[in-house]
């Protein structure tokens, strides 16, 4: 979970860019484990709901089912960070991005983090086969990953 394979952080499909507030940091000055959570989130609700159109909380068509991260630098207060993300698996009804969070100004990696996504349908409350328009944007970027 680095980047740094072949093509290297050119692979990702999306970049966020945000910066570290007074309300993420915790009582040692950096930023909490739970707002890196949320930069995550924020990442992957632009990238699979911002680039489909997707507004309305009742269109949202998967659940996350799992994070992992792995910690490796403090991110500190009025930082700037980007957290690039892409597909690196595509099933038939869950998928899983992976994440780099680093500051921007050096490049200092913060974070790696992993999620699995289950396509769900929440009328039903079960879990569904990856819709069309998702596992297109998905297989295209994997596949622009693939080729970098």
């Amino acid at each position: 979970m680095n980047g740094d394979g072949p093509g290297g952080l050119h692979e990702f499909a999306h970049r966020h860019e945000l910066v570290v507030t007074l309300r993420d940091l915790d009582a040692l000055g950096h930023a909490n484990n739970a707002a890196i959570v949320t930069y995550l989130e924020d990442a992957r609700t632009e990238y699979l709901l911002g680039r489909r159109g997707i507004r309305d909380v009742r269109q949202f068509d998967f659940i996350l089912a799992r994070t992992e991260i792995d910690y490796r630098t403090p991110a500190m207060l009025h930082e700037r960070i980007e957290v690039l993300i892409r597909p690196i698996r595509i099933g038939t009804k869950s998928f899983d991005l992976e994440y780099l969070v680093r500051e921007v100004a050096a490049g200092r990696l913060i974070a790696e983090a992993k999620t699995v996504l289950v396509s769900f349908d929440f009328a039903k409350n079960v879990s569904v086969a990856i819709p069309e328009e998702l596992r297109t944007l998905l297989n295209w970027d994997l596949e622009l990953g693939a080729h970098s």
